[in-house]
């Protein structure tokens, strides 16, 4: 009983909608506590950006799988309110926060319209840079007025983090047309797992005050696993639904997992 609520709720559809887009914008606002009190106002119309661009991307990539035609009424209210918060946040910070969130939307934007380019490169590396990079540095920014170094270091592992969920998902896309996970695919999606975990145990490894707390990142390996056996060759010929949810639920739980270690090492660095 206990399983089946778990499933229940973690694989709610509104569930994953609603809490992708905070998991996003949580590092860069996790690791600002240590430099600045916490801005929820600026926090959520963040987390409303993000949400509205998730919406039309979704909205975008249905039209493009079935063909349907669009509904402007709600497209055109969810841009004249995407537009509204790139100039609230470019008045309220600088010019330069109002650039990086329009062209994040435009990148949003330019995997569906006017060309399917999702199962791209192009957009592989971009929404991957700007979903693990750019967000993360914004997140920072409208809380604390200014970047890190320490930033950047780690916004590195949820770019690769993106790179890895963002192929994933490629390989969801090509399954339902091939039927079959090449090889090459699959040791492509070994290596940015490998390489995921690598470089974020090695960050969090130098510091000699996180050594004890790499194992908290231990604890999604077990959600890694069933996301690679999605691929396997003599795979269960799972739905697609079934799929990008579970591609989503570890993306959100390594990157809480990531959030309560850059947490621990902010309050270690306080005493």
């Amino acid at each position: 009983m206990r399983q089946n609520f778990t499933r229940t709720l973690f694989f709610n559809p509104l569930f994953l909608i609603f809490i992708s887009p905070f998991t996003l914008i949580l590092l860069g606002t996790v690791l600002s506590i240590q430099f600045s009190s916490f801005k929820f106002t600026s926090f959520l119309l963040l987390y409303l950006f993000v949400l509205l661009n998730q919406f039309l991307e979704k909205i975008f990539a249905y039209h493009q799988k079935e063909k349907h035609e669009l509904k402007l009424l709600p497209i055109i209210l969810f841009e004249i309110l995407n537009l509204l918060l790139m100039f609230y946040f470019t008045l309220s910070n600088n010019f330069l926060i109002g650039i990086l969130l329009l062209l994040y939307s435009i990148v949003i934007h330019l995997q569906y319209i006017p060309y399917n380019l999702s199962l791209s490169l192009y957009s592989l590396i971009l929404t991957s840079l700007f979903k693990g990079g750019i967000l993360t540095y914004i997140s920072f920014y409208i809380q604390t007025g200014f970047i890190s170094k320490e930033l950047y270091y780690w916004s590195l592992s949820s770019i690769i983090l993106h790179v890895f969920i963002g192929y994933s998902k490629q390989l969801v896309e090509v399954d339902l047309q091939t039927k079959i996970t090449s090889k090459k695919s699959f040791l492509y999606l070994i290596s940015l797992i490998l390489s995921t975990y690598i470089f974020t145990f090695l960050s969090l490894y130098l510091p000699n005050y996180l050594k004890n707390w790499i194992f908290l990142l231990l604890l999604s390996i077990p959600l890694a696993i069933k996301v690679i056996q999605l691929f396997q060759v003599n795979k269960i010929n799972h739905s697609t639904s079934y799929k990008i949810k579970l591609i989503n639920l570890f993306q959100i739980l390594f990157t809480i997992l990531l959030c309560i270690t850059a947490l621990i090492k902010v309050f270690v660095t306080q005493k």
